[in-house]
């Protein structure tokens, strides 16, 4: 963009190199804006534009509805403490796995990422995640590693989470519980993991 250096103009006038040729009116510069006089408060912008395979100068007016910092009144609703009660249903664990089956002494090896990348709260995204046994018998498997850490940067890549079962039993339902990155408040039970009995 080249700007037109004319003290003689009330605003200041900026245009396109580029020569446009319309099929009504006269060639001009493919785009060009105004703005108020030695600000960067655009008043209107002109522009090729098509209409029924025709192309023509459209001319584009700008009304300012506020300059400067946004008024406080249009955040009052929100809560302070969005951090701690916002319910993003976006923020869910997405297991990998073929059969949620673990044998008699054997290992499962489950695939774990996020969905979505969590939260950056205090400037921190980070989110860890743990697994409790809550229903099913407690001390039938064991996992490695004890806890997962996702961020922004990785939460989309599969991380390896591995069960052995040392007892048989019943099915067992595992529920994470989560630390950080804005899953404080997500419900472990919508994330689950359940075997089905040995």
């Amino acid at each position: 963009m080249i700007k037109l250096d004319n003290e003689s103009m009330s605003e200041d006038y900026w245009y396109s190199q580029e020569t446009c040729y319309p099929d009504i009116g006269v060639p001009g510069p493919c785009f060009q804006i105004y703005f108020q006089k030695n600000t960067d408060i655009p008043l209107r912008s002109i522009a090729l534009a098509t209409v029924s395979h025709r192309q023509y100068f459209q001319t584009t007016e700008y009304q300012i509805l506020s300059i400067g910092k946004p008024d406080d009144k249009y955040f009052a609703n929100i809560s302070k403490d969005w951090y701690t009660s916002c319910l993003d249903v976006n923020l869910r664990v997405t297991y990998f796995y073929d059969r949620p089956r673990v044998s008699y002494h054997a290992y499962k090896t489950i695939g774990v990422s996020l969905f979505t990348p969590p939260h950056r709260i205090n400037r921190n995204d980070t989110v860890t995640i743990q697994w409790k046994v809550v229903n099913g018998c407690t001390g039938c498997l064991i996992w490695t590693p004890q806890q997962l850490i996702f961020n922004s940067q990785n939460f989309n890549q599969i991380q390896n989470l591995t069960f052995y079962r040392r007892t048989d039993s019943l099915p067992i339902t595992l529920n994470p519980i989560f630390i950080g990155g804005g899953f404080d408040l997500v419900s472990p039970g919508l994330n689950a993991i359940t075997f089905e009995a040995s």
